[in-house]
């Protein structure tokens, strides 16, 4: 598996992290799976050699491959996250979320 961090997005001064005054947190993460150019090829091989019904049944095992690799780091990044609650609404009227 390949990490690639992409923070293309991000504007920011890193100046305040290297000095301690601010702290990277994450928004949001996209966890994808991607073809390198060789499994691309050997892709494009097995479809131009195989039937329609052989190439559903290659990329069906393919996407639960991929999805067998993801389930650990699903789990890992689960173990580490504080569910929240759903929201709550006080007498006073003022909705929040309880961890």
């Amino acid at each position: 598996m390949k990490i690639h961090e992409d923070r293309s997005h991000m504007n920011i001064d890193t100046r305040w992290f290297e000095k301690g005054y601010a702290k990277e947190d994450v928004h949001s993460l996209r966890l994808q799976s991607l073809c390198t150019e060789a499994e691309a090829a050997a892709n494009k091989q097995f479809y131009d050699s195989h039937t329609c019904e052989e190439w559903e049944q290659y990329i069906r095992q393919a996407s639960l491959e991929s999805s067998a690799a993801m389930k650990p780091i699903m789990e890992a990044i689960a173990s580490g996250v504080i569910p929240l609650a759903a929201p709550q609404t006080h007498p006073n009227g003022i909705s929040h979320i309880s961890r």
